[in-house]
């Protein structure tokens, strides 16, 4: 709780999740979640490697319903992703990223 007196208290997130690499080409993810004071949520994910340097990614999230998807790409140290997710009520949704990996 915050402070001595407060009926306010701090929420709690916990998360599980496991992912599989079934083949070279394909990895699968679960995860299950639970907020202090909401419902239990999963979410599903798949990676297709499509070719050395390429992945694209569709996934799930189940509260609220959610469906995203995206790309990546990798040259030598950097990495470029693409992705977009569909809210039911907010539409969609577009993120991109560029990472330079030191080591």
């Amino acid at each position: 709780k915050i402070g001595k007196d407060a009926n306010e208290t701090l929420p709690m997130v916990y998360l599980a999740g496991i992912s599989w690499q079934t083949s070279r080409s394909i990895l699968l993810s679960v995860e299950g979640g639970k907020e202090t004071d909401q419902k239990a949520i999963g979410r599903f994910g798949l990676e297709y490697h499509i070719a050395k340097p390429a992945w694209i990614r569709v996934g799930i999230l189940s509260q609220p319903v959610e469906f995203t998807f995206g790309a990546g790409i990798a040259s030598g140290k950097f990495r470029f992703d693409l992705s977009s997710s569909w809210h039911r009520i907010l539409g969609y949704s577009f993120q991109s990223s560029v990472s330079y990996s030191f080591f």
